[in-house]
């Protein structure tokens, strides 16, 4: 039967009488599958996406020394502590840039190394720190347990540098 106000009821895969229930069943099995909570690997997945989001709105507000926004990263049992020291330190030093990279990362802790380019405020040159943070998962979130400087490993220079001077070739000629 013709439906003149309703085009849709026209097409034939929206007919229950030509549909088999087979069909009907299935759609609805899989409507139901994609809504269930995720588990296993995406999990991690989330919690990794979380930790990256986490630490880097730490170590951002860190360096521009809005330590009450970034003690609310870290563990309970430390804030008070960690929040007097980084006040005490930020009268003498600035961080001017930072790079996180994850050693490793599990869906309960989680180990970072922040590498800072930092100076001292009485004196001008740059200096680079390498800490090691480590985060844990509670009740949903990422908190810093723990912060410590580790020796920074330096690369060595590739054993052929480039001649820039090479083919008459120098600063200045042009």
């Amino acid at each position: 039967m013709m439906h003149p106000n309703n085009p849709c009821a026209n097409i034939a895969f929206l007919d229950r009488k030509r549909l088999p229930r087979w069909a009907l069943l299935m759609f609805l099995l899989m409507i139901g599958a994609s809504t269930l909570p995720t588990t296993g690997c995406m999990g991690v997945k989330k919690a990794a996406d979380k930790l990256k989001d986490t630490s880097r709105r730490f170590n951002e507000n860190v360096r521009w020394h809005n330590f009450k926004i970034a003690s609310k990263f870290v563990v309970d049992t430390k804030r008070e502590h960690w929040t007097r020291a980084m006040e005490n330190a930020a009268r003498r030093f600035t961080i001017a840039d930072y790079r996180i990279t994850p050693i490793e990362v599990g869906p309960e802790v989680a180990t970072l190394n922040v590498d800072l380019v930092y100076y001292q405020k009485a004196d001008v040159t740059v200096r680079q720190m390498r800490r090691l943070q480590t985060w844990e998962y509670q009740g949903g979130s990422w908190y810093l347990v723990g912060d410590q400087e580790v020796p920074w490993e330096e690369e060595l220079p590739p054993e052929n540098l480039p001649d820039f001077m090479a083919d008459g070739v120098g600063l200045g000629s042009g």
